[in-house]
């Protein structure tokens, strides 16, 4: 895991190719600890997260490639150990 320090509050709002970038230079057990943090954050919800799945693949802004990821990563969620 990567480890920044810094010596006074820095606020950042990063892009969504920042936020990607992040994720895909992270090793699978990171990969993981991030969908476990989604879980977790998402819980707080008033709405279901299923529900928000569903707004990202209704936006025009996903593409064809995008929901392709989206699936591939559907399909490989069953632990195959």
């Amino acid at each position: 895991m990567a480890t920044i320090a810094f010596d006074k509050k820095i606020t950042h709002d990063f892009t969504p190719t920042q936020a990607a970038e992040i994720f895909c230079n992270m090793g699978a057990g990171e990969q993981a600890e991030f969908f476990n943090e989604i879980d977790r954050l998402s819980r707080s919800w008033t709405g279901p997260f299923a529900m928000q799945m569903q707004y990202v693949t209704d936006t025009d802004e996903l593409t064809d490639n995008g929901r392709s990821i989206m699936k591939t990563i559907g399909d490989y969620s069953t632990k195959t150990k």
